[in-house]
Order: structure tokens, then C-alpha cells, then sequence
């Protein structure tokens, strides 16, 4: 009796641990399951990361949908999630214009009253005054992007529908940075923008030979490296417009705005302005010329410069050579000029091509071809006409 009691014990103990087994295992498989039909489901329709920055992203931003006129603020973001560029892409499905505006990563934003009391009562301790380079040091991983955005359109009048951040290779696989621009305001008020970013050749060819099916591929791929809060679907519904789109008559620009202390204070009128003017541009039929560049560009950048002083006023060619080294030129050295004194300045240059940007900083300078010292590709000679105290400049 004992024995059989013993092995009745016994098979109820193995009954009772493999159904313990099974029902573990099968919770297991459908937790598994719910994990995966979440992660399908957020990365189709997209959804929040966590029910207090949904609640306050849905506040301040709103919700993320397609339009006629998309705006994408892509980051380009390195290892350690710290931002190494910021361009605002904006595409016109009406027109099948294709716009890139390069926001400087030394953009100092203030934020309004309004916005900086919203932040601070959702528990964000932040600064009133922020840099756009230093934007993981404000905001979690998780919201830096959006909050990005947020700061964006507190400061211009653009409406940002959506976002995407690229890993840095990623995107300098499609952008390619350029030096220092300049141009002038009406009033006479000097607006630079340090660096702008530009498709690459290559990117862009790669991207011509595409038709819709490409586009949708492209999209798929894309998606899987970066990061955004539009949903793959949605994005799949440009790729129809994107065939129609002439990568070659792609317009690339760069906010307005002047360095301060080596932050870049943008020029909000002037950058609005610009925006307002892309938004409300016809088709695009000829490449992109001087005249409709938001900036002048420079053509003596990365050239070798020599300032000769020929007006005897002390200081002067120290003063330029300030001026320019700040606007990005390379200035090798400063000097007096051996020969007579001059009234008029003379921009004096290697090839055909260089100093005709150098001419905004002076009234009356001239541009002459000239032979000049070994390793010297550009000089300056001050005419007393460069004079800063009476005005010329």
C-alpha cells in the first residue's frame, strides 16, 4: 500500500511540474508574441515612448501626419547621441520643389515665456537659453528630437511635421559640408551662416535613376538605422511624389543669421522670409544660381590671404584682419605696404574667379589679377577709402 501511495505521490508531483513547465513556457511564447506584434505595430503606426512625454509631446507639438508640404528636421547624430548637424528638408508635393536649409548647430534659441513655463511645469529642468549643439545634455534620448522641433518652431514661423535622426555615416553618406557663407541684409546689417550642408553628387545621382518601387525600398532601408515619429507607412505614401521630383533641381540654403561669441544668433526676420519664399516658389525649372541662394558664396574661402596696410592709419589692416578671420577667410599675415600711400583699396588675386566676395567689406575696392609672393594667393592693399571711422564700411 505504501508503495503504490508513494509512486500515486509521485506521478501527481510530475504531472503538477510539467504543467507548471507548459503553462511557463506558454506565457513565455505569448509574451514573446505580444513583443513582437507591439514593435510591428509602433514601427507601422508608431506610438510613445512613455505616457508622460506622450502627454506632453501631444500638447505642445500635436499629432504627426501626412501633408501636401512635408517638413522633416533630419539629425545627423553620432555614437554617443550627441548632434552633429541639423537640416530641415522640405518637400512641396504640389510642386515637386525640394528644399534643404542647413539650422547651424551654434544656434542659440531663447525660448518664449510661454513655451519655457510649459517645460518647466512638465518637469523639465531647463534653461531659458539653449544651444542647439548641446541638446542631449537637455532632454533624454528619447525626447531630444521632438523637444528639437518644439524649440524650432517657438523661434521661426514653420510648422515641422515630422522628424528623422540618422546616424552620423549614415547621413554624410547623402550630405557634404561647405565653409563659411556671408551675405548682407538691406540695411547694411552683415548675416553669416559658418557652414551649409549640400547633397552629394553622388547621392544625388543614386537617386536619379530611381522609380517608385526604389523610392519604396530606400524608405525600408532608411528606416531601419534611423530613428522617427513618422511611421513607415506614412512615409511610403511620398515615395508616388518622389519620382516626380528633379534631384537636380534640388535648392539647398541656410538660415540667416550673424556669430556672436561663437554662437550664431539667428536672424529670425530674414530666416522667415526665406521660408515663406521656398513655401511659396513655382516648380523649379533651372538649377540653383546665385540669385536665389539665401547667401553669397564666397569663393576666396581656404585661400591664403595677406593684408598690407597702404592708408597709414594705425590699426587698420589688424581691424580687417579680425573681421575676415571672423567670416572664415584665412588670413597668413598683416602688414604695411612698402610703396606709396593709397586712396583707393586694391583686392589683388592669383587666378580670375577669387576676391569678388572680399568686395562687400570695402566701398570702393577693385579686383585685379596680379602676380603675387609664393604662397600668397590673395592680397589686400588698404586705400585710405578703407577707413572704418568715416563710414566706408
Amino acid at each position: 500500500m505504501k508503495k503504490k501511495k508513494k509512486k500515486k505521490v509521485i506521478r501527481k508531483f510530475i504531472y503538477i511540474f510539467l504543467n507548471s513547465i507548459l503553462i511557463i513556457l506558454a506565457l513565455m511564447v505569448t509574451g514573446f508574441i505580444s513583443y513582437k506584434l507591439t514593435l510591428l505595430y509602433y514601427d507601422n503606426f508608431g506610438g510613445p515612448k512613455d505616457d508622460k512625454t506622450a502627454r506632453i509631446i501631444s500638447e505642445l507639438y500635436g499629432e504627426v501626419e501626412v501633408t501636401e508640404v512635408p517638413k522633416n528636421l533630419i539629425y545627423a547624430v553620432g555614437d554617443d547621441k550627441e548632434l552633429k548637424a541639423v537640416v530641415l528638408e522640405i518637400f512641396n508635393t504640389k510642386t515637386n520643389n525640394m528644399d534643404y536649409i542647413t539650422i547651424p548647430l551654434k544656434s542659440q534659441f531663447t525660448l518664449s515665456n510661454e513655451l519655457y513655463q510649459k517645460l518647466c511645469a512638465s518637469g523639465c529642468d531647463i534653461p531659458q537659453i539653449m544651444k542647439l549643439s548641446r541638446m542631449d545634455d537637455y532632454f533624454s534620448d528619447e525626447t531630444m528630437y521632438e523637444y528639437g522641433i518644439i524649440m524650432i518652431e517657438d523661434l521661426l514661423d514653420v510648422d515641422i511635421n515630422y522628424y528623422t535622426a540618422l546616424p552620423a555615416d549614415e547621413f554624410k553618406k547623402m550630405f557634404k559640408q561647405r565653409h563659411a557663407m556671408v551675405a548682407y541684409a538691406e540695411d547694411g546689417t552683415e548675416m553669416q551662416s559658418y557652414y551649409e550642408w549640400h547633397l552629394k553628387k553622388s547621392y544625388i545621382k543614386k537617386i536619379s535613376a530611381f522609380d517608385e518601387n526604389d523610392y519604396e525600398d530606400y524608405i525600408k532601408e532608411i528606416s531601419k538605422v534611423s530613428e522617427s515619429n513618422l511611421n513607415i507607412k506614412s512615409k511610403l505614401e511620398y515615395a508616388k511624389s518622389y519620382v516626380n521630383m528633379n534631384p537636380n533641381l534640388i535648392y539647398e540654403h541656410s538660415l540667416y543669421g550673424k556669430l556672436n561669441n561663437n554662437d550664431f544668433e539667428i536672424n529670425v526676420e530674414a530666416s522667415n522670409q526665406m521660408i515663406q519664399m521656398i513655401l511659396s516658389n513655382p516648380s523649379y525649372t533651372n538649377e540653383q544660381t546665385e540669385e536665389v541662394t539665401t547667401a553669397t558664396k564666397q569663393a576666396s574661402l581656404g585661400y591664403t590671404i595677406q593684408i598690407l596696410n597702404a592708408s597709414e592709419i594705425n590699426g587698420l589692416a589688424a581691424t580687417y584682419q579680425t573681421t575676415l578671420t571672423n567670416a572664415g577667410y584665412t588670413i597668413a599675415s598683416i602688414g604695411n605696404y612698402t610703396g606709396e600711400m593709397a586712396t583707393q583699396t586694391k583686392i589683388l588675386v592669383s587666378e580670375e574667379g577669387l576676391g569678388t566676395d572680399l568686395l562687400t567689406y570695402f566701398k570702393n575696392a577693385v579686383v585685379e589679377k596680379a602676380e603675387l609672393p609664393y604662397g600668397c594667393d590673395i592680397q589686400i592693399v588698404l586705400g585710405t577709402d578703407a577707413d572704418i571711422s568715416t563710414g566706408s564700411y
